[in-house]
């Protein structure tokens, strides 16, 4: 809802298109950047600050994430940067409206998905383990009641939801479950920023790799091929490093900050656990992001503050670190131009909707998820797209009798048309045979429209309809 009232007004004076979807969120990246560095720079120094930015704009999930906007993170990392910023700034100052801006941001962060509790509940048992005293002086009562007073008025949509539908955020989010060992193997791959490969290209192509088309592309498929096609940074062992590292340093600041990063990170963590979804998705870990990257620079600063060094030394390091990010990051590029893109992120989206507009459709149907969404986006709101049976045919539940026949009577209308993914390796086939069952009990039989390609010539979508089998 917060992102769709944002998009409203620029819509109007914009018209959707794949530029409109993609600048307003890298304006977005870019302002969280700025607030995150001057976040670092009060809680590291300088060169500490340059070590964490060096380390978060270079990770190669914290990059792609953010330039897709994936789901949750752009809008909840900009909050998040914000809510740090403000949080700093009253426990140094003990100006109030600080800290009712920053519960208000997190606020506004948990009514635009509610997952934001998680990193809240991190930051507050953080912040109590690693500066309970010094935060105690905090505690006075008109303190409390303006915290709890800001983050309720940011979340009062969320709550007046909850109240409306009792328990409907826990329902939607798909209730709860025991923790799986898969949720560990996720953690591990977004901190080693191997997580999403495969997700975006397939993890082979069976046919000869696509050349680069430009220089840029040409350079990226160059510089992976040269360094061995990197698809692991050092994120994740520089981070356990870190945690050495911690109670090796004798006091300071930097073991402070260190002691509330690790602490926040693990019980964000541990809060996405017993939910259904929760943790379950890369999209999910990052959320913690970027306190990864302040414990190893945290750590970094510590030693050479410690040993004497120079800071120029902690920040080479950090460089170091960062190169990895880049080449993994380049590497996600460089298998999209080498493989191209799996069915949902295929630039052959665009043919469909161009298709699909010049075609008399009195109704387009899809059959799989991250197909109408797209449509309905780039077709600004003209193509004859019908929602009604959509989810029966993505997620098929209990067969129903009363469905079948309104699905026959749909596609039973010629001018009725299906789309689907040709791939259906990664998708369920349910939906489709039970399209092609029910359809086949009144005589009908599937008629390919047309087959929809990529720029790579492969077929990605499916567009059909029905006509009597004796034709």
């Amino acid at each position: 809802a917060l992102k769709s009232i944002v998009y409203k007004p620029v819509l109007k004076v914009w018209p959707a298109d794949v530029r409109v979807l993609r600048v307003p969120v890298l304006l977005l990246g870019t302002a969280t950047v700025f607030l995150f560095f001057l976040y670092f720079r009060l809680v590291l120094g300088n060169a500490g600050g340059l070590a964490a930015m060096a380390l978060l704009v270079t990770e190669a999930s914290f990059v792609v994430t953010t330039v897709l906007d994936w789901g949750i993170l752009a809008v909840q990392h900009f909050l998040a940067a914000v809510a740090l910023l403000l949080f700093v700034l009253f426990h140094r100052t003990g100006t109030r409206l600080y800290l009712g801006a920053a519960l208000f941001a997190c606020g506004v962060a948990m009514w635009d998905k509610v997952t934001f509790v998680w990193v809240l509940a991190g930051w507050l048992v953080g912040a109590i383990v690693a500066y309970g005293p010094e935060l105690a002086g905090h505690l006075r009562r008109h303190v409390v009641r303006l915290s709890i007073g800001c983050l309720v008025l940011g979340a009062l949509p969320l709550i007046y939801y909850n109240v409306k539908d009792p328990a409907g955020t826990l329902r939607e989010s798909g209730g709860m479950e025991l923790p799986s060992a898969f949720k560990i193997s996720v953690l591990w791959k977004t901190l080693d920023g191997s997580a999403m490969f495969g997700y975006f290209s397939p993890s082979f192509v069976p046919f000869k790799p696509s050349s680069p088309a430009t220089d840029v592309e040409d350079t990226a498929v160059w510089l992976s091929e040269s360094t061995g096609k990197q698809e692991h940074h050092g994120l994740l062992a520089a981070s356990l490093a870190s945690i050495v590292v911690m109670f090796l340093l004798k006091g300071g600041p930097e073991r402070k900050l260190m002691k509330f990063c690790l602490v926040a990170f693990a019980v964000g963590w541990a809060a996405m656990l017993p939910f259904s979804m929760g943790g379950k998705g890369s999209h999910h870990v990052l959320l913690l992001w970027p306190l990864p990257q302040i414990l190893v620079a945290a750590a970094l600063i510590g030693l050479a503050r410690q040993y004497g060094r120079p800071a120029i030394l902690a920040l080479a390091i950090a460089c170091l670190l960062a190169a990895g990010g880049v080449l993994v990051t380049n590497e996600y590029y460089a298998q999209i131009v080498t493989r191209g893109t799996k069915d949902h992120w295929s630039d052959a989206i665009f043919s469909l909707r161009e298709l699909m507009a010049r075609t008399p459709a009195n109704g387009i149907y899809s059959v799989d998820w991250g197909i109408m969404g797209p449509l309905r986006f780039l077709g600004r709101g003209t193509l004859q797209l019908q929602w009604q049976f959509t989810h029966y045919l993505q997620n098929p539940g209990p067969e129903s009798s009363q469905e079948s026949f309104q699905i026959q009577s749909i596609a039973r209308d010629p001018h009725n048309y299906f789309v689907y993914y040709s791939d259906r390796s990664q998708h369920p086939n349910e939906g489709l045979s039970r399209l092609r069952k029910a359809t086949a009990e009144v005589g009908l039989r599937e008629s390919v429209y047309a087959r929809i390609r990529d720029r790579l010539g492969r077929t990605v979508f499916i567009v059909s309809r029905f006509v009597p089998a004796s034709e």
